[in-house]
């Protein structure tokens, strides 16, 4: 039986490092560097079978080995992570600011007087009236039934001019107050609108007097609210007569 030819394998992919041919032994077999730089290695006819198994497992381990590094070499595919969606800031509008309202400081109300103070029916009960007493101020008229003098007293003040009839004859005699409605000052005259009611009751024995009050000729002028004046100038000749009678 002739001899069978040496089993020669070439292994790519391995590199010498220099150009001399160099010998040593790996796994039973001698691998023979060669100056093309390419690796031979030469198996003996006598391995066995086992042998050459051996090899061909080593062979495929280099290989897997190699394949190992290149899939090492080559990197994962970085997992790019996806942006974060930041939510874009929502506007709010600011309010205006709201300004305190300027305290304004109110004045205290002035209390409003009382029109009517002073001159009710109980504030007119309540006070005093008279002092002094009538004054002749020239005779006026002389009949056979009474005279006729003019007068004045004082009243709060004023001087309140008027006329007195006095029956003839010899007293005392009862008294009468006659007084005029409202009459407008600038046409007023003492003579001349009750006249002829006082000379009839000064005919029937009548002592009477005639006031013409505050504001009118020719007595003295005042304030008068709501012509209570006139009420008080009454009041106060009422008083004096009383006075002057005893």
């Amino acid at each position: 039986m002739a001899a069978k030819p040496p089993l020669k394998l070439a292994i790519d992919g391995l590199v010498t490092t220099d150009r001399h041919s160099e010998e040593f032994d790996l796994l039973d077999f001698t691998v023979v560097a060669s100056e093309e730089n390419s690796l031979h290695g030469t198996i003996s006819h006598t391995q066995t079978a086992s042998t050459i198994r051996r090899l061909i497992l080593h062979a495929a381990a280099i290989l897997l080995v190699g394949l190992s590094s290149t899939a090492a070499c080559v990197a994962a595919p970085t997992a790019t992570p996806l942006p974060t969606l930041t939510p874009a800031p929502t506007s709010t509008a600011t309010p205006s600011p709201i300004r305190p309202p300027t305290a304004t400081s109110t004045p205290a109300a002035s209390p409003t007087p009382d029109p009517y103070a002073g001159l009710t029916i109980a504030d007119l009960s309540a006070r005093t009236y008279g002092g002094g007493s009538l004054a002749v101020v020239s005779p006026a008229d002389v009949t056979a039934a009474f005279t006729r003098t003019l007068v004045s007293y004082p009243s709060d003040g004023l001087t309140i001019h008027g006329f007195v009839n006095e029956p003839a004859g010899a007293g005392p005699f009862p008294v009468v107050l006659v007084l005029h409605g409202y009459v407008e000052p600038s046409t007023y005259n003492t003579l001349g609108y009750t006249t002829r009611y006082a000379d009839a009751l000064a005919g029937a024995g009548y002592l009477v007097i005639h006031p013409n009050y505050r504001n009118h000729p020719p007595s003295d002028s005042a304030d008068d609210r709501f012509r209570i004046g006139y009420a008080i100038d009454v009041l106060n000749l009422a008083a004096i007569v009383r006075q002057t009678a005893g």
